[in-house]
């Protein structure tokens, strides 16, 4: 029951932060008193809980200071206030949270509603019955949650979504584009200025931080102050534990306390009356404003905004200018991806060669008599088909050194991708750095750092290409292994291997009384030697058995040698189509990799794990 509640109301955050900004003037106080109202409840329980601890400690039970102190009216009506500011600033905080995030706050329900039991568990026998569910949530349940909540948004932003990359930018239109975005959007201006001022206050944070902690001395202090400025996540951990516990304390309120004093009612008339009581102004300043002409006030912050930079920038053309530089960037990664596809067929034309010249040694094993005893054996141990697959990936190809040369040209690949990769975003940062240096002005907005330091992601493509390969080799290898036993797969299928093996049982069967047979004519053939007639008798009968079992070897050979070759031929043709596909298709996921790795930089991500250490 406790998940369930306190996962529709997560629910609930998420669908009202998805339509904060679309929603009418009028519709939002109805939308914040019911998100306060949980968090009020929490508010109203902690705020009194020190209250009565205070009055239990200092006032005799029938005071009238007590008695008149002890319902805490006044400080119910003022946590209404304050439940609303802290709605406000949860559903505005909300509506700009990534799906990364709202990820981080579905494992914290979970997390909070596994840590409840246990807390009180552990609380029990120490606090009293009708207190220990305050306890619980006023210190431990809150402290657990938001370090938990706080340690995880810090660790999502840090390494996985980061923000715009900043860092070519003057402070003030950093301000201004971000308040555009996000403000500028909502339907009911209060609710974008609100908005957009969170958005460029955090903003703001994240643009002095890439400036500044990238350049202090050690990766330990860089690590250290970058821990702190993301502690700003802490604001929704506090905000989103706030309504998580009011949810349980909705669940756990009653009418009545155990000690028999009246409880603290779900339904609370202090929090109805004061919610209709501000709802009346509410809706006059609402139907007053309608009106409003709120252009007025974005005129005279331009106003005051080119006042302190003149230099009008060009939207539109900054799109462009990104719009082309991902054409290119697409571009050359498909030249890439080509590039790559042909060199893999180059290089599995060459190893197949060698493969196909190979056929004929394992025919040659094959198609002898040491050959046919070592299938024999086989046959007799069950060991057949394992047999087969051994001799035919050793002559293929470990003979041929296949594994290790297919190792050798993936990892020469994988370099010329990253060669190609490196020298187009050198290229782009160049054209970049020319398109700005022709339009200073109108591309301001463009004048990335990231963007212009193209030229040392080349470096860092050429240093991470020696584990790029690494792993590459590792596949390749992997990738070897597996044409082979797909290759033995397809051989023991084809119509002359099946015949063989046919052969080969029924020649398993009969072998024994060959012998024995050869052995028994041969001695009656020596019978005059006397005691020697049995020496001669199994000299005799080996000699006959091994010419028996050559000439029966040769027939094999007259029949299904090249039958044999032809379908080993076709197999190894079916297996390089398959090889190669794998080989491209893995080689398509590396391109495009480190192309996205490129696009980070051409969209402006700034990852502080990846940028900032």
């Amino acid at each position: 029951m406790r998940l369930l509640a306190m996962s529709i109301a997560a629910l609930a955050l998420y669908l009202l932060a998805a339509v904060f900004l679309d929603l009418a003037c009028w519709m939002l106080f109805p939308i914040l008193a019911v998100t306060a109202w949980p968090i009020w409840h929490y508010q109203r329980d902690i705020v009194l809980f020190h209250r009565r601890l205070v009055l239990a400690g200092i006032a005799t039970d029938d005071s009238w200071v007590r008695r008149r102190f002890w319902a805490g009216h006044i400080s119910q009506v003022l946590q209404v206030f304050v439940s609303l500011t802290w709605a406000t600033l949860l559903l505005a905080l909300a509506t700009v949270m990534r799906p990364e995030h709202w990820t981080v706050v579905a494992a914290d329900v979970l997390f909070l509603s596994l840590m409840v039991r246990p807390v009180r568990r552990r609380l029990a026998g120490q606090v009293k019955d009708e207190q220990l569910g305050v306890v619980a949530r006023r210190w431990p349940l809150y402290a657990l949650n938001l370090l938990f909540l706080t340690a995880a948004f810090v660790a999502v932003d840090f390494f996985v979504v980061g923000t715009a990359d900043t860092r070519g930018l003057p402070w003030h239109q950093v301000a201004e584009r971000t308040f555009s975005e996000v403000g500028t959007a909502a339907v009911c201006p209060p609710a974008g200025w609100i908005t957009g001022a969170l958005a460029t206050v955090e903003q703001l944070g994240w643009h002095a931080s890439q400036l500044v902690i990238p350049n202090l001395p050690g990766p330990w202090l860089r690590l250290a102050a970058w821990g702190v400025v993301l502690m700003h996540a802490g604001l929704v951990a506090y905000l989103f534990t706030r309504l998580q516990l009011g949810v349980i304390t909705l669940l756990e309120s009653t009418p009545r306390g155990r000690n028999g004093s009246r409880g603290e009612s779900a339904f609370s008339l202090a929090f109805i009356y004061t919610i209709l009581f501000l709802a009346l102004p509410y809706l006059y300043l609402t139907l007053t404003l309608a009106d409003f002409d709120t252009t007025s006030l974005q005129t005279g912050a331009r106003r005051a905004v080119a006042w302190v930079n003149p230099c009008t920038t060009d939207a539109a053309a900054g799109d462009q200018l990104l719009a082309g530089l991902e054409q290119d960037l697409s571009r050359a990664r498909a030249v890439a991806q080509a590039d790559a596809g042909r060199q893999i067929d180059t290089a599995l034309d060459t190893l197949f060669a060698d493969v196909e010249l190979a056929v004929d040694g394992y025919l040659d094993w094959y198609f002898t008599v040491i050959g046919e005893y070592q299938r024999l054996a086989a046959s007799v141990g069950g060991d057949f088909a394992a047999l087969m697959h051994d001799m035919l990936y050793q002559h293929l190809f470990e003979d041929t050194r296949f594994a290790e040369r297919l190792e050798v040209a993936s990892a020469e690949i994988d370099a010329a991708s990253n060669v190609r990769l490196a020298a187009a975003a050198e290229r782009l940062g160049q054209q970049t750095a020319a398109a700005i240096q022709a339009r200073p002005c109108t591309l301001e907005v463009t004048d990335l750092g990231a963007l212009g330091d193209l030229d040392r992601d080349r470096v860092r493509a050429a240093v991470a290409t020696a584990g790029g390969a690494a792993i590459g080799a590792m596949t390749a290898k992997l990738l070897a292994k597996k044409a082979g036993a797909t290759l033995a797969g397809k051989v023991a299928a084809k119509k002359g291997f099946q015949a063989a093996a046919g052969i080969a049982g029924k020649v398993a069967a009969k072998k024994g009384g060959s012998i024995a047979l050869s052995a028994a004519a041969a001695t009656a053939v020596c019978s005059p030697g006397g005691p020697l007639a049995v020496v001669c008798g199994i000299v005799a009968g080996t000699v006959t058995w091994l010419t028996v079992d050559k000439v029966m070897v040769e027939i094999d050979e007259a029949l299904f040698r090249d039958e044999m070759r032809r379908e080993l031929l076709a197999s190894l043709a079916e297996s390089r189509t398959g090889l190669a596909a794998e080989l491209k298709a893995r080689q398509d996921v590396l391109i495009d990799a480190t192309a996205l790795q490129i696009q980070d930089r051409l969209q402006r991500v700034f990852i502080p794990a990846r940028d900032g250490i």
